[in-house]
């Protein structure tokens, strides 16, 4: 009898341990956030105190050694075994920066003086050239594996949420980066055994977007000297954003022709440029598809489209199980039927169908 619970025994302290680590890990992760906020504040109590007026040279050392260094190494040491990067040591040491700054800036010390000078341009010098660093690593090697089905955004998500150590932040970051890269990026080559299907093309939604692209800068053209009449500072602000909106428009239309929906050896990843969605989708996962242009009720189901009233869809793809569905500036979503536009639909069925027996045996 002592052998037949042994094992379950084990299981049970196992499952025991993991629980207690992975609780262990976000205690420690909250903790690491709330030490060097505390060093902050403390150290700007300390900034606006008596005492500080009485000394503020030496205090003014003490300060930045407090935020420039016992701050990220507290951290660091507290992040060290868990999943965060330690890159983002650089995050709180360029906010100690920012809040040394902000809080000593009246004292002008000598000390403060070359750490703005040559320690922040440093750090961000290092930051870039590593971000720089990465993606070219990267894009090495894909062009090199022919990864098609791993893209520049996809790219650009992982390795500023490594950098960041915010998913939600890197998501937006690399949305805004990513509509300069497809302004000027060419078509990436596609990988072999993998098929590959426009999602443009049928729906004419590229003439569209460009005819709304030609209304917004006329647009914008016209408000700026309309806005010059009042204010040239608001006139210039609205105008900016105008055309950074055109930016925005015209990178998502170009990279509806870079990003095409791919079928995988054992998945099927539908993408619909930057401000449409991203899904991925194993083939073992999915129940049914249906070629239909009417939609399909219900909070689960999720359109596959930029303009939802203008682009229509002609296949309903029914799962399994709900999917993670990337939209713009990486909001996520859970979808059990999948709303697209395919060009050729009938061969994408077929492919698809293909696939999923060849998966199956």
């Amino acid at each position: 009898m002592s052998y037949q619970y042994r094992f379950p025994l084990i299981f049970e302290v196992y499952l025991y341990d993991t629980k207690s680590m992975t609780t262990l890990h976000k205690s420690r992760s909250i903790i690491a956030l709330a030490i060097p906020a505390l060093i902050f504040i403390a150290c700007s109590l300390i900034s606006f105190s008596n005492t500080f007026k009485v000394h503020p040279e030496g205090l003014s050392v003490a300060i930045l050694l407090d935020l420039l260094l016992v701050a990220p190494l507290a951290y660091y040491l507290l992040i060290r075994k868990t999943t965060i990067s330690k890159f983002t040591v650089l995050r709180v040491l360029m906010l100690g920066i920012v809040v040394a700054g902000l809080i000593l800036s009246k004292e002008n010390t000598v000390a403060l003086q070359l750490i703005k000078k040559w320690l922040a341009p440093l750090v961000e010098t290092i930051l870039v050239c590593f971000l720089f660093w990465k993606f070219y690593i990267a894009k090495k090697k894909a062009s090199s594996n022919h990864e098609s089905s791993t893209d520049f955004l996809q790219h650009c998500r992982a390795i500023l949420t490594s950098v960041l150590g915010n998913e939600k932040m890197a998501n937006v970051l690399a949305s805004e980066v990513a509509v300069f890269y497809y302004i000027f990026s060419k078509r990436q080559k596609t990988g072999e055994g993998i098929w590959q299907f426009s999602t443009y093309k049928e729906n004419d939604i590229v003439l569209v977007l460009y005819t709304f692209l030609c209304l917004f800068v006329i647009e914008t053209v016209g408000m700026h000297f309309i806005f010059l009449l009042w204010n040239k500072t608001a006139a210039w602000i609205f105008t900016g954003l105008g055309l950074y909106s055109c930016l925005q428009l015209f990178a998502h239309t170009r990279s509806l022709q870079k990003r095409p929906t791919l079928i995988l050896e054992d998945s099927v990843m539908i993408r619909h440029g930057l401000m449409g969605a991203d899904a991925l989708i194993k083939l073992n996962n999915i129940e049914k598809i249906i070629a239909t242009n009417k939609d399909v009720p219900g909070a689960d189901t999720i359109k596959i489209a930029f303009i939802k009233g203008l682009e229509k869809h002609n296949l309903a793809i029914y799962l399994k199980e709900p999917v993670e569905v990337i939209k713009a500036f990486g909001i996520r979503k859970k979808a059990s039927i999948i709303l697209v536009s395919i060009d050729n639909h009938p061969a994408f069925v077929t492919q698809l169908n293909n696939s999923i027996q060849n998966l199956t045996g």
